[in-house]
């Protein structure tokens, strides 16, 4: 019928989530995770005042940037054995 149409359309299909997600760049990704362990939307964001923002702003880079580090780090660390991990933690 004419009333659940606009339902319909409001609901996406799993491909075109899928879609949707894949067209994301990898910053975007992780924008949006970081946006939501800090409880935020970009709506909400955007009606923040200007201070507020600015501050909220600098959080998510700050957060951004360390997972980026985080990232390029763990490509450098050699991985290790279960056994060595066993030994560092017993200090064996």
């Amino acid at each position: 019928s004419l009333i659940d149409e606009p339902a319909q359309l409001a609901e996406m299909s799993a491909t075109e989530k899928f879609v949707e997600e894949a067209r994301k760049s990898p910053i975007e990704r992780m924008r949006e995770q970081v946006l939501e362990s800090l409880g935020l939307t970009e709506e909400a964001l955007a009606q923040m005042p200007p201070q507020e923002r600015r501050a909220a702003e600098d959080k998510i880079r700050e957060l951004i940037e360390e997972k980026i580090r985080q990232a390029m780090n763990a490509d450098d660390q050699p991985t290790e054995s279960n056994s060595a991990m066993l030994q560092s933690l017993v200090g064996a």
